[in-house]
């Protein structure tokens, strides 16, 4: 007799025996049954489609288990689940927001199967330190100050996300950054010989003062390191670098 009427609790047995070596079952089933095994066991549940998979792995080794006298075939006939099914969150959306530290994230929520797609196209050479995932909230947390938005916008809009005014809003500043580079980003040139610095501050003039040599090689290297990159085409080695 069955302890339980429950396919759950049947299929936690019918694992016990195929742990036990007591039924064998083909290795394309292996992968699948303790993928089950791990839902029930650990109480996140399982989806309809789950289930249905289950139903057709104990209906598959019913003979193996009933010769071992686990005879569960009667509950296979009107199956009796003691749980809800889970059902999956296949909502596609990007938002930003700011952290208690007022840095900005972009945040992504998005089903498995764009899992791969997203990481090829974001995460493959990005740094551990700028993305994160937030398992109780489940959504991937990107740091805005480290991804193109405008790529993001792209995958986001290809992919059907609902996207959030709080993000257009944190794009629309990138881009008027962007529309504005020539008069906002740090950059260096060279003028009768010597590199001048534009769209500096008073502090790295300060700086800028203090440890140039006048040497044009060794200013472009400090320009570089002060974080004003050559805004010409290069025509030596030390230029390309400091380029």
């Amino acid at each position: 007799m069955l302890k339980s009427v429950f396919i759950e609790d049947i299929f936690i047995d019918f694992c016990d025996l195929v742990i036990q070596r007591s039924v064998m079952v083909q290795p394309q089933d292996s992968s699948a049954i303790s993928s089950f095994y791990r839902a029930l066991t650990q109480g996140s549940g399982v989806t309809q489609n789950q289930a249905n998979y289950m139903l057709k792995i104990l209906q598959k080794y019913k003979n193996q288990a009933k010769s071992l006298g686990y005879d569960y075939v009667d509950a296979l006939t009107l199956p009796q689940w003691k749980n809800n099914f889970r059902v999956l969150d296949l909502s596609r959306k990007i938002f930003a927001e700011l952290d208690q530290n007022n840095k900005l994230w972009i945040c992504l929520k998005f089903p498995f199967q764009l899992k791969k797609e997203f990481e090829d196209e974001f995460l493959k050479n990005a740094s551990i330190f700028t993305h994160t995932w937030n398992g109780e909230r489940k959504i991937k947390m990107l740091s805005a100050y480290d991804f193109n938005l405008v790529q993001l916008h792209d995958f986001a809009t290809k992919n059907n996300f609902s996207v959030d005014e709080t993000f257009l809003s944190a794009l629309a500043e990138v881009e008027e950054i962007w529309q504005n580079s020539e008069n906002i980003l740090p950059k260096c040139e060279i003028f009768e010989n010597q590199v001048v610095l534009i769209n500096s501050n008073e502090s790295a003039d300060q700086y800028w003062e203090t440890h140039k040599t006048g040497n044009l090689d060794n200013d472009l290297i400090l320009a570089k390191s002060m974080g004003f990159l050559l805004n010409t085409k290069p025509t030596n080695t030390v230029e390309k670098i400091a380029n």
